[in-house]
C-alpha cells in the first residue's frame, strides 16, 4: 500500500507501464489474497496475531529540505479486526527489491 501515513489511505492501488522495452528485465507482479494470509497466520500464531491487531504500526513522510517541508505521521495497527473479530483491513507497506 501507498499514502499509509494518510489517515484514509486509498485501498487499492494499481500501477502500469505506459511503455516497455523488449530488453528490460523483471517487472513481474505478484498478488496474494493479504486476507487468507491474515487467517492462516491467526490460526497458526494467535498471540503473534493478536499483537498485530493491538499494537499499533507508525507510518511516516518525513521530508523537512524541500522548498515546501513534509511531516505526515499516522498510526493504526497492521490487522485490523470488526466487530465480530473478523479482519476487516490488512495496513502494511512492503517493498519488494528482488
Amino acid at each position: 500500500m501507498d499514502l499509509m501515513y494518510y489517515e484514509s489511505p486509498p485501498g487499492l492501488q494499481f500501477l502500469h507501464c505506459l511503455q516497455f522495452d523488449s530488453i528490460i528485465q523483471g517487472g513481474e507482479s505478484i498478488f496474494l489474497d493479504s486476507f487468507e494470509a491474515a487467517e492462516n497466520f491467526r490460526s497458526e500464531y494467535p498471540s503473534m496475531f493478536e499483537t498485530l491487531t493491538r499494537i499499533p504500526a507508525t507510518f511516516q513522510k518525513l521530508h523537512f529540505n524541500r522548498s515546501r517541508p513534509v511531516c505526515m505521521i499516522y498510526q493504526r495497527p497492521h490487522i485490523v479486526l470488526d466487530h465480530n473479530k473478523n479482519v476487516n483491513k490488512i495496513e502494511y507497506r512492503l517493498y519488494w527489491c528482488g
